[in-house]
């Protein structure tokens, strides 16, 4: 079973970080949290910090001590219609507090009631320096560009309603405010039916939860899976959309007399107008609860009727109209197969891309979950004993996590997961890597000149030439010899070379690389990038 939890910590969490300016995107911060196998806690809060080399710290402090903490500060806190969750305390003062719930919404009451509320947990970290961090660059292009696509889209889309309200504003001066008037109530129409529907399919949209947690008696969530949200097993959100839809194409397509658009929205908003007396009615004495989306939706309604009464007794007779014609039937009928394909065709796709991230989240909270790695690892292959004795030893050689990194020179993979390695040691003190080489008659010279300035016993050396090696795009030996010569005899290093091959063959080692954790060999389905979230 997959849990989709109630929680803002991932919202808090970027909220904090841009107050802090801390160079972590939102993205990487939210991957992050909801693949932590023990989110929503203390924890994965902890973890996804500390991953991004950033020292944090949580504490348990009594109501007193909470005004000397320096702001901004994530606490514990009793959330009003939620229950026990993150907030993100951006000011505190004898008097109030001021605090985030989610990313957008700020929230100030009095210092009593936030300390009632307080659950004695706070969480902070230090003050982050700005690094020339490449991979906080990447995620902010993606997301740039990402932000950018959907005010493109936007845009596209405001342009082509735009242009096709021109195409139909070559009639009477008198008819421009009723039709502009209605076109733009259509579109608020199509808007709150389509953050009902995005509700059916996520439920905890942060965003939507907001709009729908306005009030002590709002819950959008009780309305929508109600008894009466349906007819015919159709719910009236897609409904909803449907007719909005529809009709707002109808009013677009060019070519058609205007004053017979308007006679038959005229006449379908009067058709549809008891609903609004329904769904009102429903909220207020069945349920007892209001659904802000729905109350959008019957104010559209309403608005619409309104237009339709004010129209029909200004503007036009309706014994003047000519309503049903071949040309009319058929656009109508066009207007409204084109949303309820895209409905009934789409909205199960986007249901299905849903679930799947929700199941894939799950899949990773297991798959990273240590007790799981540790229960297939030792199911593994183990490391033939005489590895202590050969190859190259980077990290803590005293450490008591060991990644035996079998490689060859010439590897691509095996150049790819070396700075890995590297960030794992860098992270973790208590790691020791060792390097033990697969070499073919191409790149024995380059793992004897490796093993000749390991002899050397030079650390520094021997990482920046294993750095230098495996981060080239080109493996140049020539070039790599001459920057890091050797001072001992590379024939002396042929036995050691002979060795690794020896330990090789009994590992019986089928591809580079080949990662064995403290003795046991990685299982299959973990990458070496995983290990970045189990180890730590």
């Amino acid at each position: 079973m997959v849990y989709s939890f109630n929680t803002s910590l991932d919202a808090v969490a970027i909220k904090y970080a841009k107050l802090k300016r801390i160079p972590i995107t939102a993205s990487q911060i939210k991957q992050s949290l909801l693949e932590h196998p023990f989110y929503p806690s203390l924890l994965s809060l902890s973890d996804t910090f500390s991953k991004f080399n950033l020292n944090n710290a949580a504490f348990k402090l009594k109501a007193t001590q909470v005004e000397s903490l320096e702001t901004p500060f994530i606490a514990f806190h009793q959330v009003e219609n939620v229950g026990k969750d993150f907030i993100l305390v951006q000011d505190i003062n004898k008097n109030d507090v001021t605090f985030y719930h989610n990313r957008v919404n700020q929230k100030t009451i009095s210092k009593e009631q936030f300390l009632q509320s307080f659950q004695q947990i706070v969480w902070v970290t230090e003050n982050a320096t700005q690094k020339n961090n490449q991979q906080y660059k990447e995620y902010k292009k993606e997301e740039m560009y990402a932000r950018l696509k959907q005010w493109i889209a936007i845009v596209a889309g405001i342009a082509a309603i735009a242009g096709l309200m021109v195409l139909n504003l070559s009639i009477p001066f008198n008819s421009y405010i009723p039709y502009i008037a209605i076109v733009c109530i259509k579109l608020i129409g199509i808007l709150a039916t389509s953050l009902l529907l995005v509700y059916e399919i996520d439920q905890n949209n942060p965003f939507i939860k907001n709009l729908c947690g306005i009030g002590k008696k709002t819950n959008c969530g009780a309305i929508l899976h109600s008894k009466a949200s349906k007819i015919a097993g159709i719910s009236w959100s897609e409904l909803g959309f449907i007719y909005f839809s529809a009709t707002c194409i109808f009013l677009l397509l060019p070519g058609l007399n205007l004053d017979n658009k308007f006679s038959i929205i005229a006449l379908l908003s009067v058709c549809v107008s008891p609903y609004i007396i329904f769904s009102i009615y429903y909220q207020w004495k069945v349920m007892k609860q209001w659904c802000p989306l729905c109350l959008i939706v019957q104010s559209a309604l309403l608005l619409e009727l309104l237009w339709s009464v004010i129209y029909v007794g200004i503007f036009t007779k309706i014994s003047d109209l000519t309503i049903f014609n071949l040309n009319i039937l058929a656009s109508f009928f066009i207007a409204i197969v084109l949303p309820t394909n895209y409905l009934f065709f789409l909205k199960p796709v986007f249901q299905d891309a849903k679930k799947y991230q929700l199941y894939y989240q799950a899949y990773r909270r297991t798959h990273f979950n240590p007790d799981v790695f540790n229960g297939l690892l030792v199911l593994q292959p183990t490391a033939p004993d005489g590895w202590q004795n050969i190859g190259i030893t980077i990290g803590n050689p005293e450490g008591k996590i060991i990644i035996i990194k079998v490689c060859n020179p010439y590897c691509n993979p095996c150049s790819k997961a070396h700075p890995v390695l590297e960030e794992l040691i860098h992270s973790n003190k208590d790691i020791q890597v060792k390097i033990v080489f697969l070499s073919s008659s191409k790149g024995e010279i380059v793992v004897n000149h490796l093993m000749g300035i390991y002899a050397e016993g030079d650390e520094l050396k021997t990482k920046n030439a294993l750095d230098a090696w495996y981060l080239s795009p080109e493996k140049d030996y020539e070039q790599f010899a001459s920057k890091f010569p050797v001072k001992v005899s590379l024939k002396d290093q042929q036995e050691k070379v002979n060795a690794m091959n020896q330990w090789v063959r009994e590992a019986a080692i089928a591809f580079t690389p080949t990662l064995f954790i403290n003795g046991y060999r990685l299982p299959e389905d973990y990458s070496i990038e995983d290990l970045k979230n189990i180890i730590n």
